[in-house]
């Protein structure tokens, strides 16, 4: 017997294996093919018991097996309907370790994405999905079943996590950052457990608030750090000395020697910060101006740094040329001196032992120095903001918005819809637009 029906959009044709049971409430077998599953066969039998058809892969895509396995699992499902226990309910906490493991298979280890992708995904699922599901069916993280979770629970979920960061008196959640964690779930329930794996039915799609997104199309980034703010970090900085021997031997001081680097050139060069940490000796190139045209007392002042960011280390997964400004090309010939790793494949950021540095550790130094800079605000600052803080400068001393989205790796649709406002209130401020670095090379003049 041939069903013919519409699944995923496209026809599929089920191949009957097994006639309806009435004696355990079941349906019949099938056994099909469909746009979701791929290459691979699966099946679906209706269990009244548990009211919902059960759909399953069966990994298989020569049809002889895969007839097996189905016939297998469907005595499998008889048993269970003999004993009265559900049939194949799969766990919320083991899913998404197979979610992720398949992530990181598939797209880490390719390079499609970094590897701090994997973690933003794992604290979306393990933490704020988990924390969610517990609170509407009030049980533990480690016994939830994927058949329990309702589509409709999602539709109190931003409200849930906007009293939650309330609750524990943390900085408000961005819309972007709702955002990003209703894409990252849907794609786990809808695309991993539904299409693909058929561990869940397709009316336990989650429903999500839709007018969430489009309440205020204003922009809600940071703002960028201000002037004001960058004159009192860069004293700080300047204030960290280091003597080599030190730096050699004392890890701590080490680590300190490399965040000072770390922060003056983040504030003045067009890499986001989590490009900028996996950036290599091998990325960097710095430019010497022709010597003929200035005083050779100064050649330092006017040194640059070119930074090739590679695809697997861009957000955005192209390969672009970024810009640090004059200036800073003595801060990489200085960390060069002082780090202990050297050689082309080595990270400019790295660890005492190499590695890469824990974003933890990052944000423990940076407000180490928000707190000797004396600057306190409500959100504290963030050390992204020193991109912002970028992007506004360079837009105030007149550089091309084409050539300035093309190094920052963005559109330029954003950057208009970001920081125009800014810009605008800036310039007024302003007598001309003739912007140099100052005595220091460290701010722009101007805002006097």
């Amino acid at each position: 017997m041939v069903k013919k029906g519409i699944s995923f959009k496209i026809e599929e044709q089920s191949v009957e294996l097994q006639k309806p049971n009435p004696l355990f409430g079941l349906g019949s077998l099938y056994i099909y093919k469909n746009q979701a599953g791929g290459d691979y066969y699966q099946f679906k039998v209706w269990v009244k018991s548990m009211g919902r058809i059960i759909k399953r892969t069966t990994r298989r895509t020569i049809y002889e097996e895969a007839v097996k396995v189905a016939l297998e699992e469907y005595n499998k499902i008889v048993s269970s309907v003999q004993l009265g226990v559900s049939y194949g309910t799969r766990k919320l906490a083991s899913t998404i370790d197979e979610y992720l493991n398949d992530r990181k298979k598939n797209e880490v280890d390719t390079g499609l994405i970094s590897p701090s992708r994997i973690s933003t995904f794992k604290t979306i699922l393990k933490t704020h999905l988990c924390s969610f599901l517990v609170s509407n069916l009030h049980t533990p993280s480690q016994d939830i079943l994927l058949s329990n979770i309702d589509k409709r629970f999602f539709l109190n979920y931003f409200k849930y996590r906007i009293d939650q960061r309330e609750e524990q008196k943390l900085t408000p959640l961005k819309l972007n950052t709702l955002r990003a964690e209703m894409q990252i779930i849907n794609h786990f329930i809808t695309k991993f457990c539904i299409e693909r794996m058929d561990y869940m039915t397709p009316n336990q799609k989650p429903v999500f608030q839709t007018n969430v997104f489009s309440q205020n199309n204003k922009s809600r980034l940071r703002r960028g750090v201000s002037v004001e703010e960058w004159r009192k970090i860069v004293p700080t900085l300047s204030g960290w000395k280091f003597n080599i021997k030190d730096v050699i031997e004392n890890d701590s001081i080490y680590l300190k020697m490399v965040m000072k680097y770390y922060y003056f050139i983040l504030g003045n060069c067009s890499l986001r910060t989590s490009e900028l940490r996996q950036i290599r000796w091998r990325d960097v190139k710095i430019i010497t101006p022709n010597e003929k045209e200035i005083k050779s007392a100064d050649i330092n002042k006017f040194k640059y740094a070119e930074v090739e960011v590679q695809e697997n280390v861009s957000k955005v997964k192209q390969r672009r040329i970024g810009y640090v400004n004059q200036g800073s090309g003595k801060w990489f010939e200085e960390l060069r001196k002082y780090t202990r790793y050297k050689k082309p494949e080595d990270y400019v950021f790295g660890s005492t032992v190499g590695t890469l540095i824990r974003r933890e550790t990052y944000t423990t130094y940076w407000k180490e120095l928000l707190r000797q800079s004396n600057i306190r605000t409500n959100p504290q600052l963030v050390s992204y903001q020193l991109r912002h803080f970028y992007i506004t400068q360079r837009l105030l001393q007149g550089i091309d918005v084409y050539e300035l989205a093309d190094i920052c790796g963005t559109s330029v649709s954003f950057i208009q819809k970001n920081y125009a406002d800014e810009v605008r209130k800036d310039r007024k401020k302003l007598t001309g637009r003739d912007f140099k670095p100052d005595n220091n090379n460290y701010i722009i003049k101007g805002f006097e």
